[in-house]
């Protein structure tokens, strides 16, 4: 949801992939931090802000899952 809404606001600005990249950056906490820190420490010149939002969608997107798996499962028992 919040790259929903953070692109809704940049989008009409037509920023850049670095630009993007800036804002996410700024705005990562410390867990998202440590998700990403090789991706931070080590940026790609050309679609960095693609591979920042893929890579924390995929880890917490997973992250989401486990924990519905979680809850779900233990309803059962």
């Amino acid at each position: 949801m919040w790259f929903l809404r953070s692109e809704s606001v940049m989008g009409p600005q037509h920023q850049g992939e670095r630009v993007k990249y800036d804002v996410v950056v700024s705005k990562l906490g410390k867990e998202e931090f440590s998700q990403v820190s090789d991706l931070i420490s080590n940026p790609q010149d050309q679609g960095r802000y693609t591979a920042l939002k893929t890579r924390l969608l995929r880890v917490f997107q997973a992250s989401a899952e486990a924990q519905f798996n979680k809850l779900v499962w233990g309803m059962e028992s």
